[in-house]
């Protein structure tokens, strides 16, 4: 290499460090020094800025880069950063690319690196690709792993999953703990690969062994959860923090939820909270929303409305629209601070605006149900008709629901059937399900029911199990006519439930109560129940809760000290909300005296909003004088009704409930009998808001 104006220039410098000194710049350092490696020179050049010795050693590298491979790399890196070294991208490209040129994957990977950011130079990402190519075939297990992700991507290249994967096997084999860990992620995905749980995490115990920090906090939280691997919670805290200790944001943010709920390690409610607050000031999102759960309580730290909402409100400040239809189920909820139905819309409007794929629903809910500004459907309506427009189909999907329920807008079941229809050519399940239930249920005459047959088969090829669960109850239940094959519905259902489909064990219990399609046997459906529930199984506790706490025809008598028994006994299963749903039903079920109904319609008053409607129409059946009570409580407040609230249903009352139902659709229901179960969804549906 022939000699730079950058060696000239240094030798001056070093003549000149020699007259200010007084000391004769050494011709040759010791005898380690003088045999020092590329970066060993490197390392001695950005540690000693204006010293003979870095002078000297810049000289060595610049000298070896004429026929070093690695010394044209290192002396690229100094003229890249300007230190040491005046900054020199040009030449340090022309070295970089001579480095490649002659074998360094090192060198091309760098190069690919700098033309893919577009900083130092014109971003150029073929190029970038190009170069990155090269290093694979050289057989780099770093370029493997990063060609790799750009062809399962298809990221400036067309899209190659079965090439991806054989250059991510080769990265992996090769030692690069990136594709250890990206391999090891899709064996437990199950989509591109075959799902391998064993090899999956042989793979991430050698990425975590090999040093990355990713798969240590990977690794960590399965110790910490028990999956997939022996619970080892002083490993996997171990390994977190090892993550941690490497600079790992979120596994800081985990070891300070570790410490404030003392799992795994010593309890420390302040030192973890600080850690969280810093991360959080620094615009640490992720800190931010664990503040905010740690907040809302249930937890060691004592829940704070208002600092919920401060923490949400900085999500939402800083960009996060997610934050922002949070902040308006907050209000909409009164979860922590009191309900303000009119700001939660704002804050739904605003979600929606800034382009929220989840905001639209909370929108058309705001105003279809009322719930802080005026109650207006067809406004809903045309919005959630613009959104299916747009391609949304789970718009078009809730828009067929209210179409079809007849509880917001006169029921239209030609329009909700078109609505489905767009949807289920989407391939949207749900659409498949509601467009069975309307044939089901008649809506396009009896002889039409068959054809549920063929839309709740294209959901269960899907993948929906309750679709299997649906299909099988109809043909327990004759609901196909002539095309009903009892045995073969009781066969779905067995083997729903042997899979583990949600609902399936529920369903063939209830059969058995019943005795639809074999004999009832309510002692077989307790114990399908029970086995079902001691698993685990939410649905199934509630189930038998239910069955309790209600009955099931003569054959089993309600019993609602074993409905409190069994709640005891399975609230560890359920969710905090399941679990107040429940309590409320048993203390509805309990209500005799007007106090006791009084605290049920408090309870109900003290719902969140989209909870009463639900809450108000199940009543009915549990306790049909508190019902009563409540709609009576509901009229008052309307100043409908100017009779006692009493839970007796008079003539007062009845005409009430009549004068009630003609103020809005489906008021025909109504006539059906003021305690009808068709007549409760319309009574329920005009008190819901106006608590």
């Amino acid at each position: 290499m022939r000699k730079s104006v950058l060696a000239a220039r240094y030798a001056c410098v070093m003549i000149a460090i020699s007259a200010v000194t007084g000391s004769p710049v050494l011709a040759a350092t010791t005898a380690g020094e003088s045999k020092a490696g590329p970066w060993a020179l490197v390392k001695l050049i950005r540690s000693k800025p204006g010293t003979a010795e870095q002078a000297d050693a810049l000289s060595r590298l610049e000298g070896l880069a004429a026929k070093d491979i690695d010394a044209k790399r290192a002396l690229a890196d100094l003229m890249l950063s300007g230190q040491g070294v005046e900054k020199n991208v040009p030449a340090a490209l022309e070295l970089l690319q001579e480095a490649g040129d002659s074998g360094s994957t090192g060198a091309l990977r760098k190069l690919a690196a700098i033309y893919r950011a577009g900083q130092l130079v014109p971003e150029d990402k073929a190029k970038a690709l190009d170069l990155t190519r090269k290093a694979a075939e050289l057989g780099d297990a770093q370029a493997q792993f990063s060609l790799s992700e750009a062809l399962r991507k298809g990221d400036g290249v067309e899209k190659d999953i079965v090439n991806a994967l054989v250059l991510l096997e080769k990265a992996a084999s090769g030692g690069a703990s990136n594709a250890q860990l990206r391999l090891a992620e899709l064996l437990l995905a199950g989509k591109e690969v075959a799902r391998d749980q064993t090899r999956a995490y042989a793979l991430l115990h050698q990425s975590a062994e090999a040093g990355n920090l990713d798969a240590k906090l990977t690794l960590g939280r399965f110790y910490l959860q028990g999956e997939g691997v022996p619970i080892d919670k002083v490993k996997g805290a171990s390994l977190v923090r090892e993550a941690a200790d490497g600079g790992k944001v979120n596994a800081r943010i985990l070891m300070a939820q570790l410490a404030i709920a003392g799992d795994a390690v010593e309890q420390d409610i302040d030192g973890g909270l600080a850690t969280l607050e810093s991360l959080s000031a620094e615009g640490r999102n992720a800190a931010t929303e664990a503040l905010r759960e740690l907040y809302s309580g249930g937890g060691p730290v004592p829940a704070d409305g208002a600092k919920v909402v401060e923490l949400t409100v900085k999500l939402a400040d800083a960009g996060d629209n997610d934050a922002m239809v949070k902040l308006g189920e907050i209000y909409r909820d009164g979860v922590l601070v009191p309900v303000d139905l009119k700001r939660s819309a704002e804050y739904f409007r605003a979600a929606q605006e800034s382009g929220n794929s989840k905001a639209w629903r909370r929108v058309a809910e705001a105003s279809l149900r009322g719930f802080g500004e005026p109650r207006d459907a067809e406004k809903a309506i045309a919005f959630l008709r613009t959104e299916a427009d747009q391609g949304n189909m789970d718009a078009a999907v809730f828009l067929g629901d209210i179409l079809s329920s007849g509880d917001y807008v006169e029921a239209d079941f030609e329009a909700a059937r078109a609505q489905y229809e767009k949807a289920a050519e989407a391939g949207k399940v749900d659409a498949m399900k509601q467009l069975a239930r309307l044939y089901l249920r008649g809506d396009f005459g009896l002889q039409s029911k068959p054809r549920a047959i063929e839309y709740l088969s294209a959901a269960s090829a899907l993948g929906d199990g309750q679709s299997q669960v649906t299909l099988a109850n109809a043909h327990l239940s004759g609901s196909f006519g002539r095309q009903s094959e009892p045995n073969k519905g009781l066969s779905i259902l067995e083997d729903a439930r042997q899979k583990g489909v949600a609902q399936a064990s529920v369903t063939l219990a209830d059969v058995y109560f019943r005795g639809r399609g074999v004999p009832r046997d309510p002692a077989k459906a307790v114990r399908i129940l029970s086995e079902e529930a001691d698993k685990g199984d939410a649905a199934a506790a509630r189930a038998l809760i239910e069955a309790y706490r209600m009955g099931r025809g003569k054959t089993f008598q309600a019993s609602l000290a074993k409905a409190q028994a069994a709640f005891a006994k399975y609230s560890p299963v359920l969710t905090e909300e399941q679990k107040k749903r429940e309590q409320f039903m048993l203390q509805a079920s309990a209500a005799r005296s007007l106090s006791d109904f009084a605290a049920v319609d408090q309870q109900i008053s003290v719902a969140p909003v989209t909870q009463r409607r639900g809450l108000i129409e199940a009543l009915r059946s549990i306790n049909p004088n508190a019902y009563v009570y409540v709609v009576q409580s509901g009229l008052k407040k309307l100043g409908s009704y100017s009779g006692p609230v009493n839970g007796l249903l008079t003539a007062s009352t009845i005409s009430a409930i009549r004068a009630l139902c003609e103020t809005g659709p489906s008021g025909e229901r109504c006539r059906l009998g003021p305690l009808h179960s068709a007549a409760a969804r319309v009574v329920s549906v005009r008190l819901e808001s106006i608590y």
